[in-house]
């Protein structure tokens, strides 16, 4: 097996990795932003709830093990010639990024209850678009 296609196989195992990580994070948020969740109280008063430790820690151990599978994948570098080659580089700026905004929702989550959900969003934000740029090197590349 060549270089390229050991790259090619790691990337792909990366991006099956984050997309796991991504699906458990979207039912994380859901029930962190849905009602009851950590978003401001209701009229009615209802406080915030926070998701369980076991699924968060789960979310963040996924994307963690996907960011350094696809940080060793880019070591062997892009294939010359290919117009998605640099989309490997730019997901793991994004991933990079979006461990940070998921390290400080960590520790704020437990603290200040409800002063999380930007931190939710621009993570979110941040980790969907590396999917989709590091989907199109993938796919395309």
């Amino acid at each position: 097996m060549g270089a390229l296609a050991v790259e090619a196989a790691m990337l792909r195992i990366a991006f099956i990795v984050l997309a796991c990580a991504a699906i458990v994070g979207g039912g994380l948020a859901l029930g962190l932003l849905g009602p009851g969740g950590a978003a401001p109280p209701d009229r009615r008063g209802r406080t915030a709830r926070l998701p369980s430790r076991g699924a968060g820690l789960a979310h963040g151990a996924l994307g963690a093990t996907g960011f350094l599978v696809l940080l060793v994948a880019l070591q062997e570098g892009a294939p010359a010639g290919t117009g998605a080659a640099g989309f490997g580089r730019i997901a793991a700026w994004l991933f990079g990024a979006a461990l940070l905004f998921g390290l400080a929702i960590l520790g704020l989550a437990h603290r200040r209850r409800g002063r999380t959900a930007i931190l939710v969003a621009a993570h979110a934000t941040l980790a969907i678009s590396g999917i989709v740029v590091l989907m199109a090197r993938v796919f395309l590349g």
